[in-house]
């Protein structure tokens, strides 16, 4: 059954691996850094379990939302509000260095966050399950997996007056996910 552990967190990293760096591709960070290298970022896993640990461990998460933020910050209020402060403060060219550079660069990127961070979740459940339920660990895991890539498009078609709503889903994501590292 160690086997099967190994090999989940394995394809699951590796995965998210691809969607990192494809998402790394479409943004900013593609600008300085070729693409190509990024592929390396692949080998981290393969060392991991050479050395018989964990390939997919929070710190190589870390590593593959770092690669996403660029894309991540393309989409968000705070690159164009840093750029209206420099330009205020008279530093024109660098607020349009910034605007010109992130603003290419716009476009959906949730849904690939939201993916990579499922797949470290399944990766993890099935990770630390003892070894007489791995196969209902990464069952339950999968399952869940499925309801959260399955509602994550109701999602934003909440109203945003009801923040009450987005908070119950993420107790309830919560509870669930404590329970399926305890059991």
């Amino acid at each position: 059954m160690r086997y099967l552990k190994v090999l989940t967190s394995f394809i699951a990293a590796e995965i998210s691996a691809i969607i990192a760096i494809e998402v790394a591709r479409n943004s900013p960070l593609s600008l300085y850094i070729p693409y190509e290298y990024l592929y390396l970022i692949m080998l981290i896993p393969v060392v991991m379990m050479a050395v018989r640990r964990n390939p997919y461990d929070f710190t190589f998460l870390a590593v593959l939302i770092l690669l996403m933020t660029p894309k991540t910050l393309s989409n968000s209020k705070i690159i164009y509000s840093l750029s209206n402060a420099l330009y205020f403060f008279g530093f024109r060219r660098i607020s349009e260095g910034i605007a010109s550079v992130f603003s290419a660069y716009k476009g959906p990127v949730l849904g690939q966050v939201v993916d990579v961070v499922v797949l470290f979740t399944v990766a993890q459940v099935v990770w630390y399950s003892e070894d007489r339920h791995v196969i209902v660990s990464l069952s339950a895991s999968a399952v869940i997996g499925i309801l959260i890539a399955a509602l994550l498009p109701a999602i934003p078609s909440i109203p945003n007056g009801t923040p009450i709503i987005l908070g119950l889903i993420g107790l309830v994501t919560l509870v669930l996910a404590v329970y399926l590292l305890l059991s």
